[in-house]
């Protein structure tokens, strides 16, 4: 075997070692602490952001995070991604999402029982687990019921508190919280969000 085929090979048992260790640890109670120590760090950053003292190396992290989560975040809620990318670059116009996910969405469709042709209203998901790729999407959301077609909408303007947070899984039982507000480090554009589906 040549050198480079034994380096490759090496590399790739290293890579799959270090992932199974990380998975280990991720999976145990070192993993809550990691957790933890997320969610504390970035409660810190959204106080000093609240408070007008972001470090540069806060910025450039905010702006990492959320690039990060507008490009990767495609795998676990694309709609959601495409919500965070339109924020940060939009420039506040209006954004039409595909509907395919959202009018099969089991919490949508109960929403949707409760409206008559003609009615529209307004819906929060109390749990996120109830439908995760949902409420990183939209929660808050509203629905508009006509007789052929249904309009769900939302004006998408984070809040800019220390109290409301998005819980980011990253691994099955495994996530930090996010203040919702940190994303305005970034000076995002508020913009109306829009899917629309015939029934």
């Amino acid at each position: 075997m040549s050198i480079w085929k034994r380096r490759l090979v090496q590399s790739v048992r290293l890579v799959t070692v270090t992932i199974a260790i990380a998975t280990l640890l991720l999976l145990s109670p070192a993993g809550k602490l990691f957790d933890d120590g997320l969610t504390a760090h970035f409660r810190a950053m959204n106080e000093r952001r609240l408070a007008h003292r972001l470090s540069w190396l806060d910025g450039i992290e905010i702006k990492l995070l959320y690039n990060t989560i507008a490009t990767a975040g495609h795998v676990i809620s694309p709609e959601a991604a495409q919500i965070v990318a339109h924020y940060l670059n939009g420039g506040g116009k209006p954004l039409w999402l595909d509907a395919s996910y959202l009018k099969t969405s089991p919490v949508v469709l109960k929403c949707l029982k409760t409206l008559k042709p003609g009615q529209s209203r307004q819906f929060a998901v109390k749990f996120q687990r109830e439908d995760s790729r949902l409420t990183y999407a939209f929660n808050p959301f509203s629905l508009r019921r006509e007789r052929h077609s249904v309009l769900l909408f939302q004006y998408i303007e984070f809040k800019n508190d220390r109290e409301t947070f998005t819980k980011l899984s990253y691994f099955p039982g495994r996530g930090f919280l996010l203040p919702d507000g940190l994303i305005r480090a970034t000076r995002p554009t508020p913009f109306w969000a829009y899917a629309k589906w015939s029934i």
